[in-house]
């Protein structure tokens, strides 16, 4: 077989089993198979061989999330801003809420137990 044409791979497993089978051309599949340690059970004489891994090792595709565009966008819009405020070193105030404004106070000195608390003159 050449390098020219597609290398084809084919995993199959049935539901019931605990195994499952892998037939492929791929040089990188088949040296990847030895790296785990599993010998083709079964070479076709044309480059391809047959090799069976427990079902565990094959990890199923993450399911992919649709986002919808509106989301898409406030989530583009809150990173650009967040991004500003960092480049920054401060907030900007159209992202405040009057709950996060800082209220000025008068810093508290020495020890919480004041001297009052301690019987002094």
């Amino acid at each position: 077989m050449t390098d020219t044409w597609p290398k084809e791979t084919i995993i199959s497993f049935i539901e019931g089993e605990d195994d499952a089978n892998v037939f492929t051309y791929s040089e990188k599949w088949q040296k990847h198979m030895g790296r785990l340690g599993v010998k083709a059970y079964q070479d076709n004489g044309h480059g391809g061989n047959d090799y069976t891994i427990p079902k565990k090792w094959i990890r199923l595709p993450m399911k992919t999330r649709m986002v919808s565009e509106a989301r898409r966008v406030a989530s583009a819009s809150a990173l650009m801003k967040a991004r500003a405020r960092r480049q920054t070193g401060r907030i900007a105030p159209e992202t405040m809420s009057p709950d996060s404004v800082a209220t000025p106070s008068t810093p508290k000195m020495g020890n919480p137990a004041s001297s009052a608390t301690r019987g002094a003159k």
